[in-house]
């Protein structure tokens, strides 16, 4: 076939998109889409770290009230020993599955254990014999191996750590 007169070349509407054009819009989404899988991380890794905050909170609130409403004295409000809050110590230790259900104390968590509860009961600095500082650090078990004996330190995201005062007047 011979081209005609009446044949038309095609204008610069009519071609389609180059190569060039493809390619950086392909590199546009790609780009998009990598933005939008990043704050799906850091979505979900919140909503993580919420669930433990919450959970630690809700934890540590139950053993507060367990103390507050035990018989003064109850062995529950002896004094501690050191560093209770800063390693499982039999007797100042519970842990806790992923629903909050307990598993049992002692020194080592079960292989199933999510949460780590701990508290200690000390006499306050003022040595009122009739008063106890009753702490509660509740933190998975992950972040409570990363609790040292060095002393106060920031709370951590995912943790709760409640401080009361019991009278035994």
């Amino acid at each position: 076939m011979v081209r005609g007169q009446n044949e038309r070349q095609p204008s610069g509407s009519d071609r389609g998109f180059t190569i060039i054009e493809v390619l950086v819009a392909l590199t546009l989404i790609a780009i998009a889409a990598a933005g939008v899988a990043d704050l799906c991380a850091i979505a979900i890794r919140s909503t993580r770290d919420a669930r433990d905050e919450t959970m630690a909170t809700l934890l540590a609130g139950q053993k507060i009230e367990q103390l507050q409403s035990a018989s003064w004295s109850s062995t529950d409000l002896m004094l501690s020993p050191p560093d209770t809050l800063a390693s499982s110590v039999p007797g100042y230790a519970e842990y806790f599955d992923r629903h909050g259900r307990l598993l049992g104390g002692g020194a080592a968590p079960p292989p199933d254990a999510v949460y780590v509860r701990r508290w200690s009961i000390a006499a306050p600095s003022s040595g009122s014999p009739d008063t106890r500082v009753v702490r509660v650090l509740v933190a998975t078990t992950v972040r409570a191996s990363q609790i040292g004996p060095a002393g106060p330190r920031a709370r951590q995201a995912g943790e709760a750590l409640v401080v009361a005062l019991r009278s035994g007047r």
